[in-house]
């Protein structure tokens, strides 16, 4: 399999860490973003498995424009909602968490069946340079029993964001907001807040593995960093839930957050590679 992937983000970096495996596979001619791939490289290649890079739960509009030729086989996405109903709706800002509020805009090209089915979740947010830092510190730190704890509850996180972002921007902050809020509101709570990630990463890492219950709003898109790293801390990550959220899919089906879930068993490398292995088999 011809590799056109860049190391310009970490989704590429994650799946360049196996070129190994990807170039010796024939099962597809060629891996590529789909913002990258060219009209020329569409028409040479008949086997395309594409990969999204994207923080929202929606497809966006390069696989959207491809997804329906012959030659492209799949696309990877980190999560995704396996829902035409929800793909195909007018968003605000591609965000289908978001309330309507008169500047959502419908997709120029509309999902099918067929372009859904070529559609599985791939390598995510587990297999970033940020969690593989967690899981160092983790090796390294003992975890504190969770009702031991002294933090009931911790949020750490951007709060607000460039109006050039979109009205979406607007809205993502408001609901964070709102947690810091109603954790703040819990009069026999210990809490700690710290808006605009002004904490380093070991610190950070110090407070979340001294934290019960970590809220974890929706950001750019339904997942996060966050997520991740607050599961292999040990806390209890709350996430939204809405009519809409019950048709996420992720490769470890994490979704949806409960006090029982828990990290995936094998770490990002092991698991990349062993997803990749399936993948290609």
């Amino acid at each position: 399999m011809k590799v056109c992937l860049t190391s310009d983000n970490q989704l590429s970096t994650a799946y360049l860490q196996h070129r190994d495996l990807l170039e010796a596979s024939d099962k597809y001619d060629l891996i590529i973003e789909a913002r990258d791939l060219t009209p020329e490289q569409l028409q040479q290649y008949r086997r395309i498995l594409l990969l999204e890079r994207c923080d929202s739960a929606t497809i966006g509009g390069a696989p959207r424009r491809l997804l329906g030729h012959e030659n492209v086989a799949k696309l990877l996405k980190m999560y995704y909602y396996d829902s035409l109903d929800i793909q195909n709706r007018p968003m605000v800002d591609g965000r289908a968490f978001v309330p309507l509020n008169g500047t959502e805009k419908p997709f120029t090209i509309a999902l099918t069946e067929a372009d859904l089915a070529k559609v599985e979740p791939g390598l995510n947010f587990y297999h970033y340079q940020p969690v593989i830092e967690c899981i160092e510190y983790c090796a390294t730190h003992k975890s504190i029993p969770f009702m031991e704890r002294f933090y009931d509850y911790s949020f750490i996180g951007t709060v607000d964001y460039s109006p050039g972002k979109g009205s979406a921007y607007q809205y993502i902050g408001d609901c964070r907001k709102e947690v810091i809020k109603r954790i703040k509101s819990y009069k026999e709570a210990k809490v700690y807040v710290a808006a605009g990630r002004p904490v380093k990463r070991v610190a950070y890492f110090h407070i979340m593995a001294n934290t019960r219950h970590a809220p974890s709003p929706f950001g750019w898109g339904e997942y996060c960093y966050r997520d991740y790293e607050c599961l292999l801390l040990g806390c209890a990550v709350e996430k939204p839930q809405n009519k809409d959220t019950d048709k996420l899919r992720d490769m470890h089906g994490l979704w949806p957050f409960t006090y029982g879930t828990t990290v995936p068993a094998e770490p990002p490398h092991k698991d990349a590679r062993s997803f990749i292995q399936r993948l290609l088999s």
